[in-house]
């Protein structure tokens, strides 16, 4: 699905243009370094530099753990919290972060792009595993009051990927599915919705959930190439 919104922006972008992108993201989204060697970069590294060589400004967030709900009220995370803003990175195994009304307000945010969607599932165990479920409500009740954060701000929301059953979480397709289509139906005329399904090739297991460096790395290229191309 092409972004047609942030294409024109793109397009628009120059040196005294001044509004700048707000990133939200959960733990797919931390990083402990900004420029780590090639083989650790993750999501985040390919994503930041990628903006930078556009020299388009971004605000970049990041809290392991976090839903829309944690983003309208400010929280806390006890497993990773990273941030690049107006050229200062931050990398926190814990920390409280603000809300995104709050994050919003120092800096002109025309666009905001949110990576959020693992953390809305409801998470049940069965046979020693974290098993992705849905309820009818997940969708609405945990993105409504977000959304209404954003007042005219252009959106961009990027949706979960597949991903192989591991160690602690198992994560069906046909689950994966149903919440896109609960997703694409709340952010309709709201958020314009990337759909990551084919970006990360399934595979690697790891613990099921989170991606290891390179199929990180693979998933920011294809939320790139959607952007940009």
């Amino acid at each position: 699905m092409k972004c047609i919104t942030i294409l024109v922006f793109i397009l628009m972008a120059h040196p005294a243009y001044t509004n700048t992108i707000l990133y939200i993201g959960d733990s797919h989204s931390h990083i402990s370094a900004l420029h780590p060697n090639e083989t650790s970069k993750r999501f985040g590294n390919v994503f930041i530099q990628e903006f930078l060589t556009r020299k388009l400004k971004l605000s970049y967030y990041s809290a392991c753990g976090s839903s829309p709900q944690n983003w309208v009220t400010g929280s806390r995370t006890e497993c990773g919290f990273s941030s690049y803003d107006q050229g200062e990175f931050i990398s926190l195994t814990k920390a409280t972060f603000a809300s995104v009304s709050q994050i919003l307000r120092p800096l002109e945010h025309k666009t905001i792009i949110v990576n959020l969607g693992d953390n809305m599932f409801n998470w049940k165990v069965t046979e020693g595993k974290r098993l992705a479920t849905l309820g009818s409500q997940t969708i609405k009740n945990k993105i409504s009051v977000f959304l209404n954060t954003l007042s005219e701000k252009d959106c961009i929301w990027i949706g979960p990927t597949y991903h192989t059953t591991g160690s602690i979480y198992d994560k069906p397709d046909t689950i994966v599915d149903e919440f896109y289509a609960q997703l694409e139906a709340e952010l309709k005329g709201i958020c314009r919705l990337i759909d990551s399904r084919t970006f990360v090739p399934k595979g690697y297991a790891g613990d099921g959930l989170h991606h290891n460096n390179a199929d990180s790395r693979l998933w920011a290229e294809g939320v790139l190439r959607t952007l940009f191309n």
